[in-house]
Order: C-alpha cells, then structure tokens, then sequence
C-alpha cells in the first residue's frame, strides 16, 4: 500500500461508505447515486525562513443522494474515519441532496 497514490487510499475508504466513488469524473460519465465524488483543490503550504516545510493537499469530497435522511449517517462516518476532515455544507441541487467535506490528507 506504501505505492498507492493518495486518491486510491481516499477512494478505499469511501468505498467502506457506499459502493459508488468516482475521483474527478468526466461530464460524459453518468454517476449513479448515493455516490461520492472527490477531487484534490488545494495545496496548503507552510513556510519558515522563506521556504515551504509542509505541504499537505485539500480534498473536496461531495456525497450525493436522493434520500436525505441519509445525511446525518454520511457525516458522522465521514468525520469518524477520516481524522482531518470537516463538513462544509449541505444542500439540495437538481433534486440530489449534497454534502460537501474538506479533506486534508
């Protein structure tokens, strides 16, 4: 496992959550839901004397379904196995509700 990318150990565990992940999906790909989608958006850096230390890549993870009374079970997973992840939002788009994390990782 120490060769894995870090995007195939984020989908591993997403898979524990729900079968269907999709990393940075393309438009012509038809997700089927409840689904996470995830991406890398950021590269937080630290700095000392004029030099980065520390980077650490940001994940946005979205998990989207159709019930909503999934949501509350969704997040407590979320943040019980995922140790520096935090739940941004939740809201409703095209009748698919969506709750969205970052994930530093």
């Amino acid at each position: 496992m120490a060769n894995e990318l870090k995007w195939e150990q984020i989908r591993d565990i997403l898979y524990t959550i729900t079968e269907n992940v999709y990393y940075d999906p393309p438009t012509s790909i038809q997700m089927e839901f409840p689904c996470f989608r995830f991406v890398m958006n950021n590269t937080d850096s630290k700095y000392a004397d004029n030099l980065s230390y520390l980077r650490t890549k940001r994940w946005a993870i979205t998990y989207i379904t159709r019930d909503v009374e999934e949501l509350d079970d969704v997040i407590k997973q979320m943040l019980d196995k995922f140790m520096y992840c935090t739940h941004e939002t939740t809201y409703k788009a095209d009748n698919l509700n969506h709750a969205v994390f970052n994930l530093y990782f």
